[in-house]
């Protein structure tokens, strides 16, 4: 299974921390490169795994029906959700804390996959499949944000259904499916910003250098 780490040099006295950001329907493309390289920032280790069956298969924006269809030739996400939890399972002999942040069809991988016990935490960013899997109870605190506009269902609805559901925290932005990558034609540099702000607040990240000696 393809997989690259960055390293936030965790300063001493920091918990040592892997994130796992596990990539969008799109497969690891600059999007998921640009989130290493900003979450590299903090005291962690930055894993992004390839979760496709075959883990070099890429797909360009304007083939996004093509992505859909080999994703559901293969497994769809509950095959990534296994593979992120494999991934996970092998960073947990060397790391106090396993964490995730999924996009899209990595969104509702980690959903998924925070149902096992192996991560600590896990973001979920525009996980739009998340509502075929509500029955599920995450086993660590999730933090969902939903972009509203969303083609075939309501998020707010999704959204205040899990109000009340424990470990989990859901928000709405006011966005298209796909607001935090640049390369998006719903791109919203400051609901992006302000999104992923949160998501390192929520797993509880630190700059690199802010945690005491």
């Amino acid at each position: 299974m393809g997989s690259t780490a960055e390293r936030g040099a965790a300063a001493p006295g920091c918990e040592v921390t892997a994130l796992v950001i596990a990539h969008e329907i799109l497969g690891l493309n600059a999007h998921i490169e640009r989130m290493r390289d900003r979450f590299a920032r903090y005291s962690c280790d930055v894993h992004t795994p390839a979760l496709f069956e075959d883990p070099t298969r890429r797909f360009r924006h304007d083939e996004q029906r093509a992505a859909v269809g080999y994703l559901r030739r293969t497994g769809g996400v509950d095959a990534m959700a296994g593979r992120l939890i494999g991934v996970a399972e092998s960073l947990r002999p060397r790391y106090r804390r396993v964490l995730a942040l999924g996009f899209s069809a990595g969104a509702t991988a980690s959903w998924i996959a925070a149902n096992s016990g192996v991560f600590d935490a896990v973001v979920c960013l525009y996980g739009s499949r998340i509502r075929d899997h509500l029955d599920l109870r995450p086993a660590c605190p999730c933090l969902s944000l939903f972009a509203a506009v969303e083609p075939g269902f309501s998020p707010r609805r999704v959204a205040a259904g899990l109000a009340g559901t424990r470990n989990v925290t859901a928000e709405v932005y006011d966005c298209g499916h796909g607001f935090c990558d640049k390369d998006n034609a719903n791109h919203d540099g400051d609901a992006a910003e302000h999104a992923l702000t949160r998501a390192a607040a929520f797993l509880g990240l630190a700059p690199v250098g802010s945690c005491p000696a």
